[in-house]
């Protein structure tokens, strides 16, 4: 008060033009923010396969993109504590998604079509009004069984797109890649096999010299594949494979990918 002072220091001061929730407060007093449920009603599908659910804007905000048992929905926060759900879409309900951030700060969202679950779809976000702009553009309309997705954005704005399917009348697995430099291409097959259902966890990402990389689990041969574009609008890519000998045990494996824009290395 006016006459007895604080004695110490104030460390990590916020101000909130809201309420803050009793779980943020404890979050907030344990240091703990890591722990906090994006989705308190914690009723959303597994995170499936391997893109990216959780992404920063150049604005700092974070956003993530959820599959709520059918309803796709992107929440946001502005700290990493409280979480508030801004906008959604109806979704395949086992189906995986996948978020990425657009040089405008704007964000692209991927997800599997309500109606038909092996159909990808696509629809912008407007961080400006934090809602999607209700525009879907049709990806993949093979019909095949869809395993993962994944979504990664260039630094001219560009989307870059894999995932995997398991043709199941023909027993045979695809990695497909499909991007819109400067509009959108034909689908890519990155790689194939046939006889099992044998690609999982796919995931892209974009080097710093604009060649997209597309990785997965190749569980057949036990294998951690990484396809490296020819060129930006890639047309085709050089396999490499960079474990041999993975663990191949279900709901346990995955992939996840990072690029060291200082020294261009590929982290997995």
């Amino acid at each position: 008060n006016a006459t007895d002072y604080f004695t110490g220091k104030l460390d990590d001061v916020r101000i909130y033009n809201r309420t803050v929730t009793q779980e943020e407060a404890k979050k907030l007093y344990e240091l703990v923010p890591d722990s906090v449920n994006i989705d308190d009603a914690s009723d959303f599908q597994a995170l499936l396969g391997a893109g990216g659910q959780i992404v920063r804007t150049n604005s700092g905000n974070l956003y993530a993109f959820l599959n709520d048992s059918g309803n796709c929905e992107v929440w946001k926060s502005i700290d990493g504590v409280g979480w508030q759900s801004m906008d959604s879409t109806g979704c395949n309900s086992n189906g995986p998604v996948a978020i990425a951030v657009k040089s405008d700060d704007n964000l692209s969202v991927v997800y599997s079509d309500t109606l038909n679950s092996n159909i990808v779809e696509m629809d912008e976000y407007v961080t400006s009004t934090d809602t999607l702009t209700g525009t879907s553009v049709q990806i993949s309309t093979s019909g095949f069984v869809l395993e993962d997705l994944s979504i990664a954005t260039d630094s001219a704005g560009y989307f870059h797109l894999a995932w995997a399917e398991f043709d199941d009348n023909t027993s045979t697995s695809y990695v497909y890649y499909r991007n819109n430099v400067p509009t959108l291409g034909s689908t890519i097959t990155v790689q194939t096999i046939a006889g099992s259902d044998a690609y999982f966890d796919t995931t892209i990402t974009i080097d710093i010299n604009g060649l997209p990389i597309v990785s997965y689990l190749d569980v057949t041969n036990s294998d951690l594949n990484s396809e490296i574009g020819n060129v930006n609008d890639a047309t085709s890519f050089s396999l490499y494979t960079v474990d041999s000998d993975i663990n191949n045990t279900t709901d346990v494996r995955g992939v996840s990918t990072a690029v060291n824009t200082e020294t261009g290395d590929l982290w997995m």
